[in-house]
């Protein structure tokens, strides 16, 4: 037996503006079974975070990279 799932999230691969975004939602909302489309706007928080894991990768690389 499997699992249900009831919602899917979808990143995209840069901020964009809401109007530039909206082709990308009109066309999600076309397919069959999605009940709503919203957009997630970015927040500081958001921002600190993509900073935080992207330095935190590097980090992780250059300890890699030294052994």
């Amino acid at each position: 037996m499997t699992d249900k799932c009831y919602a899917l999230t979808v990143y995209l691969s840069e901020d964009m503006r809401e109007d530039d975004a909206e082709p990308i939602a009109a066309a999600i909302r076309m397919v069959k079974g999605v009940m709503e489309v919203k957009p997630i706007t970015s927040t500081p928080e958001s921002d600190y975070a993509q900073i935080k894991a992207r330095r935190e990768l590097i980090y992780a690389f250059k300890e890699v990279l030294t052994y």
